[in-house]
């Protein structure tokens, strides 16, 4: 079982520094049908195309601590 939101702000008109660019944050989490925490994690990420045309992006992920449940089962 899953569930992610995502949500994202885009700047098209050209600016001073960059002709566009988008920020936005993600989280991410799942679940077993056991209901035991598989993944969490949040997301910070950035996009930038500069007046040169150059681009650039950075992304900061966060991943929290879980269960996981497949080491209990002898591995992976």
């Amino acid at each position: 079982m899953s569930l992610n939101a995502d949500v994202r702000y885009r700047e098209t008109r050209p600016g001073r520094v960059f002709r566009n660019y988008w920020i936005g944050a993600r989280q991410n989490n799942e679940w077993t049908y056991g209901r035991e925490r598989a993944t969490k994690s949040a997301v910070l990420y950035s996009n930038q195309t500069w007046r040169n045309f150059w681009v650039t992006q950075a992304t900061l992920t966060r991943n929290f601590l879980r269960y996981d449940s497949r080491l209990t089962r002898g591995g992976r």
